[in-house]
């Protein structure tokens, strides 16, 4: 079975333990990239090991990339709030990495780097851009079943991050917690 990479950009996200329980406080545009933690990895009750997920956010106008490597995980339930307290420990991580609230939970990393770092570390395996757009494109791809594939959410071009991507798909006008469900799907059909 090939491994899955999945890369979601999301804006700054910044909350408090506190706010994760208040109904009235809301994530905004970091609130579909928060459920796609758990859709990246649950899917039909069934846990994927073979997935990892970067989650790229910045802080104080820093890059950073949170990693949730699918074979080390703990603590990760299917709920958006199981999500929700890992990505707010990986959060706390960046902002006061001493701190005992900041102590990162198995199978999550915090990296200060640049998407560029995903590409030169995935510079030999299948990169898919994943775009939400009114045109359904969905290409033949030819990559071997042994291959990684490195799945792009959320991600736009621009002229100082620049990628080579292998294949640009578009599912429709999906948000991106609705593109990686359908990418999962999709995963299910060709392994």
């Amino acid at each position: 079975m090939s491994t899955h990479f999945f890369v979601i950009k999301t804006p700054p996200i910044n909350f408090s333990n506190n706010d994760i329980y208040n109904p009235d406080f809301s994530f905004g545009e970091a609130s579909q990239a928060i459920k796609a933690i758990s859709d990246t990895f649950f899917l039909s009750n069934e846990f994927r090991h073979t997935h990892t997920l970067y989650f790229l956010t910045e802080y104080l106008a820093k890059s950073y990339i949170i990693t949730f490597k699918g074979t080390k995980i703990r603590y990760l339930g299917p709920s958006s709030y199981s999500s929700t307290h890992l990505l707010h420990r990986a959060i706390r991580n960046i902002t006061d990495p001493f701190s005992k609230r900041g102590k990162l939970t198995p199978g999550i990393k915090v990296k200060q780097a640049s998407i560029r770092w995903i590409q030169k570390k995935h510079e030999k395996d299948y990169l898919i851009r994943v775009t939400k757009s009114p045109k359904i494109d969905r290409p033949s791809f030819n990559f071997s079943l042994n291959s990684s594939i490195v799945w792009f959410f959320g991600y736009t071009k621009s002229k100082s991050e620049s990628i080579v991507f292998t294949d640009t798909i578009s599912w429709g006008l999906y948000d991106i917690d609705e593109q990686v469900i359908l990418t999962n799907h999709f995963i299910d059909g060709v392994n």
